[in-house]
């Protein structure tokens, strides 16, 4: 199930990809080695980036092996009193030149603005990463040579495809997974997300060995569930509720694998990011698959027993940017 709990991080890959524009025989530049910046690494590679380069910290060294092992043309380590302009050359020396693509997946500042320096003449810098609320960027260097400076929110329409990839074997998300934890140890399996010593942290709620969310169910009673639960900055819990009967267009689903994603990170340590913020408790995991429990009346595309990946962003279809198609907005 892990697979298709990894599809949500996988879609944002492929948005980015095609966000970039990426084509057969780029090189592309992938700022940051975390579980994004990997799978956008992957996606690239899978979208025909010939030449690809991840930069990183030099703390991230474990980060940065993991790239190299993905397939990678070659890692950068960042050291803290690196310049700018040194970084650049570093690049450019093992691309040959500058860069055609750069997918920007940290959200910093020295980040943002090493891609716009280190980009071809209308290159493309497709910024992935969420950090601060405002950078000073080489505007005057980015316009004079007509860079495409684009942004990605989630994905759009994208699971198709990210399914797809996974599922014909085009694309292996499995070496991206670092850690395993089971939901009673939820705290600790954020701590090591947030703390950056693994890449992909998996949170099991299946049945293994009397671990798991069926172990944690006998001292429930019936009819009820576990949800990691976020009530305010650094405050997680594990919160019983109910399990809910399906309205009719929706199904009931049972929960195996969760990934812990950046944004539930930014919900835990921040209270949120940008506009979207902690108002009130929040239970966290939209990085999941599972098996289907239960089936609403109208439902007739999925039954009881089938093996599913949830898009949690899915459109209402109804309001103007869904009727635009940006549903991900």
């Amino acid at each position: 199930m892990e697979e298709g709990a990894l599809l949500e991080p996988l879609a944002v890959g492929v948005y980015a990809g095609r966000r970039a524009d990426i084509r057969l025989g780029n090189s592309v530049i992938i700022f940051g080695a975390g579980p994004i910046g990997l799978i956008s690494l992957v996606v690239a590679k899978a979208m025909g980036a010939t030449r690809t380069v991840v930069l990183d910290l030099a703390k991230a060294s474990k980060r940065l092996e993991a790239a190299k092992k993905l397939g990678a043309t070659a890692v950068i380590p960042i050291g803290a009193s690196d310049k700018e302009d040194d970084i650049v050359a570093r690049i450019q020396a093992v691309l040959g030149g500058p860069a055609d693509r750069v997918l920007e997946c940290t959200g910093s500042q020295p980040g943002m603005r090493i891609s716009i320096r280190a980009t071809r003449n209308a290159g493309i810098v497709c910024l992935v990463g969420l950090g601060n609320e405002e950078v000073q960027l080489p505007m005057v260097d980015a316009i004079s040579r007509e860079i495409q400076i684009i942004t990605v929110m989630r994905y759009n329409h994208d699971y198709p495809a990210a399914l797809e990839i996974v599922a014909s074997g085009y694309v292996d998300v499995k070496p991206l997974v670092s850690h395993h934890f089971d939901l009673k140890d939820v705290n600790e399996a954020f701590r090591v997300a947030a703390s950056g010593e693994g890449l992909k942290v998996m949170v099991d709620l299946s049945n293994q060995s009397g671990s798991g969310k069926n172990s944690e169910r006998l001292a429930m009673a019936p009819n009820k569930n576990l949800a990691a639960t976020v009530y305010g900055p650094n405050d997680l819990r594990l919160d019983e509720r109910p399990i809910p009967e399906p309205a009719f267009n929706e199904v009931v689903v049972e929960v195996d694998s969760c990934g812990i994603c950046g944004t539930d990170i930014h919900f835990l340590k921040d209270g949120g990011f940008g506009a979207q913020r902690l108002i009130k408790p929040i239970v966290l995991g939209h990085e999941s698959a599972g098996v289907v429990r239960k089936v609403g009346s109208s439902v007739t595309h999925l039954k009881v027993g089938d093996r599913v990946a949830i898009e949690p962003a899915a459109g209402c279809r109804t309001c103007d940017l869904c009727k635009v198609g940006k549903y991900n907005i």
